[in-house]
């Protein structure tokens, strides 16, 4: 990779708009994870909530399974 930048201005204008278009995207993009997250930990209290609210056991496994399930999504989210 070429690390010399070009004396034109004229062209170094044009990269700097390029990288702050590309950063704005980036922006936008982090954005919607982090409302994703916010929903999935969301989702996540609101089934430890029906988890132990419950009594049956079998729903109990069925929650927990959708608590990790909900973990794994965030954590995938945040590495995303």
């Amino acid at each position: 990779m070429n690390n010399e930048l070009p004396d034109d201005i004229e062209l170094l204008k044009a990269m700097l708009r390029k990288q702050q278009s590309r950063l704005r995207q980036y922006a936008c993009q982090v954005a919607g994870y982090e409302q994703e997250i916010e929903r999935l930990k969301a989702q996540l209290d609101r089934l430890r909530r029906m988890l132990f609210g419950q009594s049956s056991e079998k729903k109990r496994h069925k929650l927990e399974n959708q608590i990790r399930q909900a973990e794994n999504d965030c954590r995938n989210w945040k590495t995303g």
